[in-house]
């Protein structure tokens, strides 16, 4: 919790898709592996992936077994 300054502006970071779209995967290996098959997992995109990217994420997710994939994209793809 970081308190709001008077005057300030939220910190903005840089957003790189394609890191997020190697990293991801390993984290759900990591949470199969520690939880098992039997834990439903969800995962939100937040809008931030082309349809191809979207497509590739959910290839990659494929053997992690989600439950759910929402919001790769945004509404307008």
């Amino acid at each position: 919790y970081e308190p709001a300054g008077r005057g300030a502006f939220p910190q903005e970071e840089d957003w790189d898709t394609r890191a997020y779209l190697r990293h991801l995967p390993s984290v759900f290996e990591a949470v199969r592996n520690e939880f098992g098959p039997e834990l439903p997992l969800l995962h939100d995109g937040h809008h931030r992936m082309t349809p191809i990217q979207a497509a590739k994420l959910g290839k990659a997710l494929e053997p992690y077994d989600l439950f759910w994939l929402e919001d790769c994209t945004p509404a307008e793809n």
